[in-house]
C-alpha cells in the first residue's frame, strides 16, 4: 500500500494539482488587478474640471459671481458659464432650469457678441468671446420650455480641446416678469455635462446657481479653539 501511495505516478499527479492551483491562483490575482485598475482609470479625461458662473459681463473671462440685489420688473439679467481645468473635450451640455413665472429666457449663445446693454442693474458694454470649442456646432436636440433650457455644443475638429484656464461655455440672459419685484427672488439652476468624446461616460459637474434678490447664506469659519469650546459645552 505504501509502495502505492509513493508511486512516481502519483508523485507527480500531486505536484501537477499543486501547479495547476498556483496557477490559477496567479490568473485570479491578476484578474482582480486589472480589474481594479481599469476602475481606477475609467473616467480619467476632464477628472478635475469645474464650472463656474461670471456675472461681469463687461470683462472677457472669469471674474466674479455675485449675487444680483434690487432687481425689479422687466429687467434683464444674465451670467457667463466658464470651464476649467478641461483636459479632453469633444462636447458639453449645459442645462438651465427656473420658475418660468418669474422670468423669461431673452438671449442665449456659445459665443458672446459685442453690444452695448442693460442688465443685471448696469448699463454695459458686452466683451466679445469666443466658446471654448472654438468653432462649435449646435445640436439639434435643444430643449427650450418654460423654465427649462438644456443645449449640446459639438467640437467639430477632430482632436479634443485642452483648457486648464476657465473658457467660456455659454452665455445665458433671461428677462424678469412685469409682477417682479425686488422682494421676489429668481434661482436658476446650471448644471454643466462634459463628454471627451472616448469610450469613458460623460462628466457632470457640480451644480451651480444663478442668485436674483437672494443673499447667499453666510458661513461662519471657526478657529479651532472655537470648535473645541462648542464640544466642550455639551
Amino acid at each position: 500500500m505504501g509502495d502505492v501511495l509513493s508511486s512516481p505516478i502519483l508523485v507527480y499527479m500531486q505536484e501537477r494539482m499543486i501547479f495547476v492551483r498556483k496557477f490559477l491562483f496567479v490568473i485570479f490575482i491578476m484578474t482582480c488587478v486589472l480589474l481594479v485598475s481599469n476602475l481606477s482609470f475609467a473616467q480619467t479625461s476632464n477628472s478635475g474640471a469645474y464650472f463656474l458662473i461670471d456675472t461681469n459681463l463687461s470683462q472677457a473671462g472669469y471674474q466674479e459671481d455675485s449675487p444680483l440685489m434690487n432687481i425689479g420688473p422687466n429687467e434683464k439679467v444674465g451670467f457667463a458659464v466658464y470651464a476649467g481645468n478641461v483636459d479632453r473635450l469633444k462636447s458639453f451640455n449645459i442645462d438651465i432650469q427656473w420658475d418660468s413665472s418669474l422670468a423669461t429666457r431673452m438671449e442665449s449663445n456659445a459665443n458672446i457678441g459685442e453690444d452695448d446693454i442693460i442688465i443685471n442693474g448696469r448699463a454695459i458694454s458686452l466683451a466679445k468671446e469666443t466658446n471654448i470649442l472654438g468653432e462649435a456646432a449646435a445640436n439639434p436636440a435643444m430643449r427650450d420650455d418654460p423654465g427649462h433650457f438644456s443645449v449640446d455644443y459639438i467640437h467639430e475638429g477632430d482632436q479634443p480641446v485642452a483648457e486648464l484656464r476657465e473658457g467660456l461655455l455659454y452665455y445665458f440672459e433671461l428677462e424678469t416678469a412685469s409682477d417682479f419685484s425686488d422682494i421676489k427672488k429668481l434661482d436658476v439652476s446650471v448644471v454643466v455635462t462634459l463628454d471627451s468624446g472616448e469610450v469613458e461616460p460623460p462628466i457632470t459637474l457640480t451644480k451651480n446657481v444663478f442668485l436674483v434678490n437672494t443673499i447667499e447664506p453666510n458661513v461662519k469659519t471657526y478657529s479651532w479653539k472655537e470648535i473645541k469650546k462648542i464640544f466642550k459645552d455639551f
